[in-house]
């Protein structure tokens, strides 16, 4: 398994190759709107417990954790005939009615599921183009990850035949406030094979973070991943 890992802090990078290739970069870009509140920031690394402590700002510490069962819904997969991608709510932090963890399904899920499409699974190979990969980004984060190879299959997208997906699964950890989702992290975890002269198996996993955006709809302002291929 061969790859490079990337750790990217204030807009500088540095890379390194080793056996076990990893993507690390936390918190491009927040944009944030809850309960009449704005947090705003410029680019930065932030730790996953300063996360926390961002969203529990908007004013969510009181809540109790539901524990109910996890909602989840396969959707049909967009590249591949027959082959459908796993999306389900597994945490919810505060209290959210039953109808609202089945629409975070759709429309968080929607969200990590189309950018997994045009970024890795979608389009048509050989291609060169991934312009439509981080739609869904924040301004700030999309910028950052548009220049790291490791967030796409850009860096061989000439040299690969076709992509066939084996595994696609999305578990949204949601953070509520006035029976409303406020925040959100999905897990992802996403396998598929290439053919061509770039022919492997690759694997993506990690964490993605969801914001509110400002026109309505969700936005990922960051992310922490790991990336592998053999």
């Amino acid at each position: 398994m061969q790859g490079q890992a990337h750790l990217m802090r204030q807009g500088v990078t540095e890379a390194t190759t080793r056996a076990a290739p990893t993507l690390e970069i936390e918190i491009l870009d927040i944009d944030m709107q809850t309960n009449r509140r704005r947090f705003s920031a410029t680019p930065f690394v932030l730790s996953g417990l300063a996360l926390t402590a961002v969203l529990t700002a908007a004013g969510c510490s009181g809540d109790k954790k539901d524990d109910g069962s996890p909602t989840s819904s396969p959707t049909a997969g967009a590249t591949t005939p027959g082959f459908a991608p796993v999306v389900e709510v597994s945490t919810v932090s505060g209290k959210l009615p039953a109808a609202d963890k089945q629409a975070a399904v759709t429309d968080l899920g929607g969200v990590v599921t189309t950018w997994l499409d045009a970024a890795y699974l979608g389009g048509e190979y050989p291609r060169t183009t991934f312009d439509t990969a981080f739609g869904h980004f924040t301004e700030g984060a999309a910028k950052l990850a548009g220049k790291d190879p490791l967030t796409s299959n850009a860096a061989h997208g000439a040299q690969i035949e076709s992509v066939t997906p084996t595994l696609e699964e999305v578990h949204l950890d949601l953070l509520a406030a006035g029976k409303e989702v406020v925040g959100a992290t999905a897990r992802i975890r996403l396998e598929f094979t290439t053919t061509g002269t770039w022919a492997r198996h690759v694997t993506v996993s990690g964490r993605v973070f969801l914001t509110p955006g400002n026109n309505g709809g969700w936005r990922i302002f960051g992310y922490k991943l790991t990336r592998g291929d053999k």
